[in-house]
C-alpha cells in the first residue's frame, strides 16, 4: 500500500492511518488464533491416546501417536499449494471467511468423534483447511500494510498463531479434550462474522476492476478518511497496476483488454514469474529458514511437550507446564513484535538461534547425566532420578530442564519461529506474492511434517541427549549461514528488496528509520513496484 501524501498519515503507531491497519490485521488475525488452536490440540490429544484410558474408545501405538502429531502438518502444504490460485480470483477477505466453514467442521469432528477415523479426518481437515488460509493471511497483511508497519504487524500475525496454541495448552489443563474442542469450535463463528468488517485490500480491487470498492478500501485503511482525501494516492496506484496502453485519459478501462482477460493475464504472469531469479532466491531463502525454525527443535518438543516434561520429571504437571511453555513463546512473539522496528530481523534472528543453541546444548548435557535416553513414558524412565540419587535430589535441580526448554521456546518465538511469515510478506512482488507465500507455507509445513513424524525416530536413534545436541548442532550452523546470507529488510522499500535478490543493487545491513520525507520517497517507489 502507499503512503498518503497530506500530512494526515505520519509514521506513528498512534495516527489514524496505522490504528486503521492495526484493526484490519486485528480482525484478520482472529482465523489466525484459531488455526493456532488446531496446531495445538495434537499436544493435548497425544497424552490421552497414549494413556490407554478406559474412559475413551480408542488408544493408538507409537507410531499412531507419531501421525497425530504430524497428519495434519503434511496436509496443510496440500491446500498451501492452492491457496494463490483460490486467493487470486474470490479476493483476500472473501477466501478467509469461505475457510472458517471447514475450520468449524474440523471442531465438530473431534468433539462427537467415537472412532479414531473421527480424529484423523479432524486433522486432515484443519490441516489442508490450514494451508489454504496461508496465501490470503500473508498478502492480505502486505498489501494493505504501509513499510513502516510491515514488519511489525507481520510479525504480530505469527504471534496470533502462537497465541491460539497458548490458548489451547491452557484450555487443556481446565477441560477434557472433548470441550476443549468444543470451546474451539466458537472461533471460526466469531472469525467469519468479524471478517466482514473490513475492507478487501485495494490492490485486489483495483486489479479485477472494482474501482469504487478500492477507493472506499484505501479511504478506510488510511484512517476512516474521505473518498475525496484519497484521490492522488488512488490515481497513482491505479497507473501501477495498469499499463498506460490499456486505460484512456478518464482512467477507464480501454478495449484492449476486459475484465475477465486481465484475470487471466494475472494469473499466468504469476506462475511464469516464479522462476525468475528475484522470486526463486528468496524463495530459496525463506525454504532454508523454515528448515531452521523446525529443525532447532522449535516443533517437535511442542508438539510432544507434555510426554518430554513428564519423562524429564519437572516439579509441576505435564499440562501445567505446557501452558506455561505457551505462555513463554508468547512472550517471546511480544518481543520480536515490539523490537523488530529497532534492532531489525538480522540482530533478533542471531539473537534467536544463540538462545536457541545454548539452551538445547545444556538440556543435552542435563538428560545425558541423568541416563534419559528415552521419550515414552515407562516404568523405567518414571522411576529414574534427575542428576544424582532420589534422595539426594532438591528442587532447584529438579527445575534445571524447564528452564533449558523455556530458554529455547523463548529464543525461536522471538525471531526463527517468525522470521519465514515476515519475509514472505515482503521478499516478493505483487505479481508473485500470491503464488510464492503459498509455496512458502507448503515448505514450512512440509519440513514441520518430517520433524514431528520423524521425532520419535531419532529419539531411538540418537536418544534424548543426542536430539538435543542434534537441536543445538543445527541452530549453530544456522547463525553461521544466515549471517552471510540474510539481508537486513527492515524500513526498505519492496524495490530495494527485490534489486537486492535480482543483483542490481545490495542492501545494507542497517535498519532504516525514516523521516517522514524518505517514507514518501521509499512509498514512491514501491508505487512503481506494483505495491
Amino acid at each position: 500500500m502507499s503512503c498518503n501524501h497530506r500530512n494526515n498519515y505520519k509514521d506513528s503507531l498512534l495516527s489514524a492511518s496505522a490504528l486503521a491497519q492495526i484493526c484490519a490485521v486485528s480482525v484478520k488475525n482472529t482465523i489466525l488464533i484459531g488455526f493456532g488452536m488446531s496446531i495445538g490440540f495434537p499436544t493435548i490429544l497425544i497424552p490421552v491416546l497414549s494413556n490407554r484410558d478406559k474412559t475413551e474408545p480408542f488408544s493408538l501405538d507409537a507410531e499412531g501417536l507419531s501421525w497425530i502429531g504430524s497428519i495434519s502438518l503434511i496436509c496443510i502444504p496440500l491446500g498451501a499449494l492452492v491457496s494463490g490460485m483460490l486467493t487470486q480470483p474470490l479476493g483476500r477477505r472473501r477466501t478467509m471467511q469461505l475457510i472458517s466453514v471447514p475450520f468449524f467442521v474440523s471442531w465438530m469432528f473431534y468433539y462427537f468423534s467415537s472412532n479414531i477415523w473421527h480424529i484423523f479426518t479432524a486433522l486432515i481437515i484443519s490441516g489442508v483447511t490450514g494451508g489454504l488460509m496461508e496465501s490470503p493471511v500473508l498478502t492480505y497483511v502486505a498489501e494493505v500494510c504501509q513499510p513502516h508497519m510491515r514488519g511489525m504487524l507481520s510479525s504480530a500475525s505469527t504471534m496470533a498463531v502462537i497465541s491460539g496454541v497458548m490458548i489451547q495448552f491452557i484450555l487443556g489443563t481446565f477441560l477434557d479434550w472433548r470441550h476443549v474442542a468444543l470451546c474451539c469450535s466458537c472461533l471460526p463463528l466469531i472469525s467469519f462474522s468479524l471478517l466482514f468488517l473490513i475492507p478487501e485490500t485495494p490492490i485486489w480491487l483495483l486489479s479485477n476492476g472494482h474501482f469504487e470498492e478500492a477507493k472506499k478500501s484505501i479511504a478506510w485503511l488510511r484512517g476512516w478518511v474521505t473518498v475525496e482525501e484519497i484521490t492522488e494516492e488512488y490515481d497513482e496506484l491505479f497507473e501501477s497496476l495498469y499499463p498506460v496502453d490499456f486505460i484512456n485519459q478518464k482512467g477507464k478501462l480501454s478495449g484492449h483488454l476486459n475484465e475477465k482477460q486481465l484475470k487471466k493475464l494475472t494469473v499466468i504472469e504469476m506462475l511464469m514469474s516464479v522462476k525468475k531469479k528475484d522470486c526463486l532466491n528468496p524463495l530459496l531463502l525463506v525454504t532454508y529458514i523454515c528448515f531452521l525454525s523446525h529443525f532447532s527443535g522449535t516443533s517437535p518438543v511442542q508438539t510432544y511437550a507434555i510426554n518430554i516434561f513428564n519423562v524429564l520429571r519437572v516439579p509441576i504437571d505435564g499440562h501445567n507446564a505446557t501452558a506455561l511453555l505457551g505462555i513463554i513463546e508468547m512472550l517471546g512473539c511480544v518481543v520480536c513484535v515490539l523490537m523488530v522496528r529497532i534492532v531489525g530481523k538480522r540482530v533478533l534472528t542471531f539473537a534467536s538461534l544463540i538462545g536457541i543453541s545454548i539452551g538445547y546444548m545444556c538440556l543435552g548435557f542435563y538428560t545425558y547425566l541423568s541416563e534419559i535416553n528415552s521419550l515414552m513414558i515407562s516404568e523405567e524412565t518414571t522411576t529414574k532420578i534427575s542428576i544424582l540419587d532420589e534422595s539426594e535430589t532438591n528442587v532447584n535441580e529438579s527445575w534445571l530442564p524447564i528452564s533449558f526448554i523455556i530458554v529455547s521456546a523463548f529464543a525461536s518465538h522471538m525471531g526463527v519461529r517468525l522470521l519465514p511469515a515476515i519475509l514472505s510478506g515482503e521478499l516478493f512482488s505483487h505479481e508473485t506474492r500470491a503464488v510464492a507465500t503459498g509455496i512458502c507455507a507448503a515448505s514450512f509445513y512440509i519440513i514441520g511434517f518430517v520433524s514431528n513424524k520423524t521425532f520419535l525416530s531419532l529419539v531411538s536413534t540418537f536418544t534424548l541427549p543426542g536430539i538435543f545436541w542434534i537441536f543445538s548442532a543445527v541452530s549453530a550452523t544456522g547463525f553461521i549461514a544466515l549471517y552471510y546470507i540474510l539481508p537486513e529488510t527492515e524500513g526498505k522499500s519492496l524495490k530495494e528488496i527485490s534489486d537486492h535478490f535480482s543483483g542490481r543493487s545490495k542492501l545494507n545491513n542497517t535498519v532504516y528509520k525514516r523521516s517522514k520525507k524518505d517514507l514518501d520517497m521509499s512509498e514512491a517507489s514501491e508505487k512503481l513496484y506494483h505495491e
